[in-house]
C-alpha cells in the first residue's frame, strides 16, 4: 500500500515540476491555514564540507517544494530553518539549541558526527535528527536515524565487489587492495577500519597493502601512491579535491589499475576530478553508490527533472552530473512520507518529536519501481537503504554506467 502511494506521489511531484512555482516561503503563504511544522537542519552551509552539504540541502528543500505544490501534506505547513555550523564542531551544540528554540520537531544533520555529538540531547528532549551515513557508535540510538549504511559497511562492500569480481584462476593469485585517508578525519579512519575487518574476516581473499595516511589539506601524494603503486585496487577515503589530485598523481606515476570508491570521494566531486586530472586518465575509475542517482530510473528522472526546473542554468548543469542533489531529494521523499503517516495517527495539530520519531521507525516503503535496490525499511541500527550498486565511468559515453546489480550492504 505504501508503494502504491509513493508511486502516486511520483506521478504528482512529476506533474507539478511543469508548473512555474514560487520558493517555499511563498507556497506557505497561499495555504496559511491549519497547523505548522518545523524542521531543523544542521550543518556545512559555508564551511569546507560546504560543497557538498549545501547541494543535499537545496535538493531536500526543493522536493519539499514540489510536495506542497501538490498539497501532499493537507492542514499541515512545512518550515525549514538551517544553522550553519561552518565547519566548527564548538557551534553543534549551540545550533541545535537554536534549532530546538525556533521549535523544531526534528533535525537534519547531514554529517553523522555531528548526531553523535548531540545523541544525549535528543533523547532528552525527544527529537530525532536524521543523517546520511550512519555511525557505529550511535546506529542503534533510539532517536538517530540515517539514510545509508556505516562507513564502515560501505567500504567493506567495496572489498566483497572486488572480491566477488575477481579472477583468482586466472590471475593465481589474491587482488591487492591499498588505501588512502587523511589522519585524524574519523570518516577517512572509520572507512579504512571497515576494510581491515573484512580483510581480517576473509583470510586470503585480498593482499592488503596497507592504508597510508596524509594531512588534511595534502596536494601532493607522491609518497602515499609510491606506496600503493602496485595495487590491483586503490582505494581513496578522502573528499573534496584529494581524489582528483591523487588519480593525477597515480597516472602520473605510472599506475595502471583501478580506482574504487564510495559515495564519499568520486560521485559529489567528481566535476572537481575532472577539472584536476586528464580525461584520459579517468579509466578504471569505479564508485559504489547506494542510491540509483545515475540509472535509468523513474528516480533519477525525477530529481534531474527538479534541479533543472528549480534551479537552471550552471547550477543545474553542473549538479545534474553529481549524487549530491539526489540524496537530498530522497531525504525529502522519506520526510513527506513520515510525516504524513505521523499527522495520520496523531493529527496535524498532536505532531511532535515523538510522534516523528514512531514514523521514521515504521517506515516501509517499496521503492523497486523507481529504480531502487528494494524496500526503504528501518532495520538494525535505524538505517534505511540496505542495497547497493557499482557503478563505472565510461571514457566514450563520459557518464557513470551501472557495472553490478543491487548487492546487500551492511549486517545480514
Amino acid at each position: 500500500m505504501r508503494g502504491r502511494l509513493t508511486r502516486v506521489m511520483a506521478l504528482l511531484l512529476s506533474s507539478a515540476l511543469l508548473a512555474t512555482l514560487s520558493g517555499l516561503a511563498g507556497c506557505a503563504e497561499k495555504n496559511s491555514m491549519g497547523s505548522e511544522a518545523v524542521i531543523g537542519f544542521l550543518g556545512d552551509l559555508t564551511g569546507p564540507s560546504s560543497e557538498a552539504i549545501r547541494v543535499v540541502y537545496d535538493g531536500f528543500t526543493d522536493h519539499l517544494r514540489a510536495a506542497e505544490q501538490v498539497n501532499a501534506l493537507p492542514g499541515l505547513k512545512l518550515k525549514v530553518i538551517n544553522y550553519d555550523r561552518r565547519g566548527d564542531y564548538g557551534r553543534i551544540p549551540a545550533g541545535y539549541i537554536w534549532l530546538k528554540g525556533k521549535g523544531a520537531r526534528v533535525v537534519l544533520c547531514p554529517a553523522g558526527m555531528d548526531v553523535e555529538m548531540l545523541a544525549h540531547q535528543l533523547e532528552q528532549d525527544e527529537i530525532p535528527a536524521v543523517s546520511t551515513s550512519a555511525l557505529e557508535s550511535i546506529r542503534a540510538h533510539e532517536w538517530a536515524f540515517f539514510q545509508l549504511e556505516t562507513l564502515e559497511s560501505q567500504h567493506a562492500a567495496l572489498l566483497k565487489w572486488i572480491v566477488d569480481t575477481w579472477d583468482y584462476a586466472g590471475k593465481g593469485r589474491s587482488p591487492r587492495v591499498g588505501a588512502v585517508g587523511f589522519g585524524g578525519i574519523p570518516t577517512c579512519t572509520q572507512s579504512v577500519a571497515g576494510m581491515e575487518q573484512f580483510v581480517t574476516a576473509n583470510p586470503g581473499k585480498i593482499e592488503w597493502i596497507g592504508a597510508k595516511y596524509a594531512p588534511v589539506g595534502t596536494s601532493a601524494w607522491a609518497i602515499e601512491v609510491k606506496a600503493l603503486i602496485d595495487c590491483d585496487y586503490f582505494i581513496p577515503a578522502v573528499f573534496g579535491a584529494a581524489g582528483g589530485t591523487i588519480v593525477r598523481e597515480a597516472r602520473l606515476r605510472g599506475y595502471t589499475g583501478a580506482f574504487v570508491t564510495t559515495s564519499m570521494t568520486f560521485p559529489g566531486y567528481w566535476a572537481l576530478v575532472r577539472s584536476i586530472a586528464a580525461p584520459s586518465d579517468l579509466y578504471g575509475i569505479y564508485h559504489e553508490h547506494q542510491i540509483p542517482w545515475c540509472d535509468e530510473s523513474s528516480f533519477a528522472t525525477d530529481w534531474k527533472a527538479a534541479v533543472a526546473k528549480y534551479r537552471p542554468g550552471a547550477y543545474a548543469e553542473k549538479e545534474s552530473q553529481l549524487s549530491g542533489y539526489s540524496s537530498g531529494w530522497a531525504w525529502g521523499i522519506w520526510m513527506i512520507d513520515a510525516i504524513r503517516r505521523a499527522v495520520e495517527k496523531v493529527g496535524a495539530e498532536n505532531l511532535d518529536g515523538s510522534a516523528i520519531r514512531d514514523a521514521l521507525v515504521a517506515t516501509d516503503l517499496d521503492m523497486t519501481s523507481q529504480g531502487w535496490g528494494g524496500a526503504w525499511k528501518i532495520g538494525a541500527g535505524h538505517i534505511l537503504i540496505h542495497t547497493a550498486k557499482t557503478y563505472q565511468w565510461n571514457l566514450e559515453k563520459e557518464k557513470w554506467v551501472a557495472v553490478s546489480d543491487w548487492f546487500p550492504v551492511g549486517p545480514a
